[in-house]
């Protein structure tokens, strides 16, 4: 029995080429007993044809590969159709699952970052406003007290922003008092943040409870130069208030403003 291995070498080698070559050549080739197809494997690190052998019928009485349960039948070319697109798509899943993992880490960085970051002054400002500026009954040194609290809460230190706050109905005060309130609550702070401020201050005014509703400004108050938004709110049937968003200049520079102001009950009227 004549036994011919044709072995083309690996990739890159110009092994492709002389595969082809061979495999337009089948025919004849096999016409002569020469050789018949098989595939090669993956783990043979060479491409598919990888190899061309010759299994010619065995002599009469002497078992040939197949009998005696050596060697393997050769791949069809749908199996290797097969093999190549689990091969693409495992390399498909991998890609996949790299890029998720690098998003994943991505965002863990950022989170990160973001975590370690100090909270800026106007969100806290901001977001004291909303949760202070509202609430009935304070005095100065409870005002002041809760939104410290809400800044240590939010990851801050102090009070980074400035507050005026006065309730002549509970005890007087030496702040310069808006002709015809009795009530002020207002931050400030550096720089023009007006657009996020309105946002939150008409949101704050549409969530429950209920700031009250719109109504025209009393004659106590009107625009100014720097005003981003100013309304009166009547709260009841007996008491009025006027929110306002600005920015104004300072000697440290511009600033935003946020303020609540309440009217006296004969000054809503």
């Amino acid at each position: 029995m004549r036994m011919i291995q044709i072995h083309a070498g690996i990739d890159r080698t110009g092994a492709r080429a002389f595969q082809h070559r061979l495999a337009r050549h089948l025919p004849v080739l096999a016409a002569h007993g020469v050789a018949l197809p098989t595939a090669g494997s993956r783990g043979q690190r060479h491409p598919a044809p990888a190899g061309l052998s010759h299994r010619p019928e065995t002599a009469p009485g002497r078992p040939g590969p197949a009998a005696s349960g050596r060697g393997r039948p050769g791949r069809t070319a749908a199996t290797h159709s097969g093999t190549w697109i689990r091969g693409m798509r495992r390399t498909m899943w991998s890609a996949l699952h790299l890029i998720g993992a690098g998003l994943f880490v991505m965002l863990m960085i950022a989170r990160a970052a973001s975590a370690g970051a100090p909270p800026a002054t106007a969100d806290l400002a901001i977001g004291a406003f909303a949760d202070t500026c509202t609430v009935r009954g304070l005095t100065p040194e409870e005002a002041e007290g809760r939104m410290r609290a809400f800044v240590a809460a939010e990851g801050g230190q102090g009070l980074p922003f400035r507050l005026e706050f006065y309730d002549i109905t509970l005890q007087p005060t030496d702040l310069a008092v808006t002709p015809g309130t009795d009530r002020r609550c207002e931050v400030s702070f550096p720089g023009n943040h007006t657009a996020p401020a309105t946002e939150a201050l008409v949101a704050l005014m549409e969530r429950p409870p209920v700031f009250g509703t719109a109504i025209p400004l009393p004659i106590t108050h009107s625009p100014v130069h720097g005003t981003a938004f100013i309304e009166g709110r009547q709260l009841n049937p007996r008491v009025a208030a006027v929110v306002h968003v600005g920015t104004r200049e300072t000697d440290a520079g511009l600033e935003t403003f946020m303020n609540v102001e309440r009217l006296k009950p004969e000054a809503a009227q």
